[in-house]
């Protein structure tokens, strides 16, 4: 089991926590070195991968003790999950170019410099809140709700700002990586060039070709390899910042969100409201009206709202109890979820 430490929502440390997540599980680097395979997949692999990503971020969000799944993985609701986050994460694409293109207009750079990409590192991370918005909700216009997002942030921007830090150290280093591969390997490969262009400019047309054709192909795998290598970093700090992001989330009590544009539960403000104001302790020992309160996914029985929450899952049993009168209470029991053997989380 992950430390108490590390699943109990606490305001600092998200990365370590986040790390210690994703290493928790035995054979937990196996995904991590297929996802770079994978996002060669024209479409559908850059959507499953992004949907499987944001999938285990949901679950941290919700609170549940979970690290990312190495078997039964379906493919499709990662899809499905993938194209919320490319829909809910376009328009902030948008914003973003037109920004830039507004902001540097006269700019003949094509290659970012650190503050470009540390720029884009705190746009990113904000459109991740979003995009989770958006799979926590099962639909794409929860991550366009620009009020809600908003309360988020000023509520703890501070601590975001870190996870956006950690995302782009972690790019930088990534580039770095991969390019210093891609230069070694190149210039092992040089020569072999240079011999072969010289022999082009003396007239040894058949020898040189077939040096730059051998040049050329030890060349290609070695690049590959850079690829790969970008490919693989890349991906371990997206998948622990975007996991942080679902750690941050913790903070807004998920479990008690109702629709995708009512007010969030709590903030910082209104906790401290709602502690210096007056008491009823009438009001208090009243329960809430059973049909505001969303689907709970660890397994207590509570109230079930069926009209604008986020998606239960289909194994959700409705038991109906009979009370005083012609009264009747809906409560849904919802299955402890089991990772990695469950492979049907209960969505909120």
């Amino acid at each position: 089991m992950l430390s108490e430490e590390a699943m109990a929502y606490t305001r600092d440390r998200y990365i370590t926590r986040s790390w210690e997540m994703l290493s928790h599980d035995k054979g937990w680097y196996k995904p991590l070195l297929v996802i770079p395979l994978a996002l060669v997949v024209p479409v559908v692999g850059y959507l499953g991968v992004q949907g499987y990503r944001f999938e285990w971020a949901r679950l941290t969000a919700w609170g549940l003790d979970t690290y990312p799944k190495q078997e039964r993985v379906s493919c499709g609701k990662c899809i499905r999950s993938g194209w919320r986050v490319f829909v809910a994460g376009l328009g902030y694409f948008l914003v973003a170019l037109l920004i830039d293109m507004f902001i540097f207009p006269d700019n003949p750079k094509t290659t970012p410099g650190l503050f470009e990409l540390a720029l884009a590192a705190i746009w990113v991370t904000i459109e991740c809140v979003a995009c989770l918005r958006a799979v926590i909700y099962q639909r794409f216009s929860a991550g366009y709700q620009i009020n809600r997002v908003w309360d988020m942030l000023k509520h703890d921007f501070g601590n975001l700002l870190v996870i956006a830090g950690f995302y782009f150290l972690g790019h930088v280093m990534a580039m770095g990586v991969g390019t210093l591969l891609a230069l070694s390997i190149a210039a092992s490969n040089l020569s072999g060039i240079g011999y072969a262009l010289m022999g082009l400019m003396s007239g040894t047309y058949p020898g040189a070709i077939l040096r730059m054709l051998l040049s050329v192909t030890t060349l290609a795998p070695g690049l590959i390899l850079a690829a790969y290598a970008y490919g693989l970093l890349d991906n371990v700090v997206r998948m622990v910042s975007i996991n942080a992001v679902g750690l941050w989330m913790r903070q807004f009590e998920v479990a008690n969100w109702k629709g995708s544009g009512d007010p969030l539960p709590t903030a910082a403000a209104d906790k401290k409201q709602a502690e210096a104001a007056p008491r009823n302790p009438q009001a208090e020992n009243q329960e809430a009206p059973q049909e505001e309160t969303p689907a709970n996914p660890v397994g207590e029985a509570v109230p079930v709202n069926l009209a604008e929450t986020p998606q239960q899952a289909p194994d959700v049993r409705l038991q109906r109890t009979a009370e005083a009168g012609d009264e009747e209470t809906q409560t849904a029991t919802l299955p402890m979820p089991r990772p990695p053997e469950d492979t049907d989380h209960p969505q909120k």
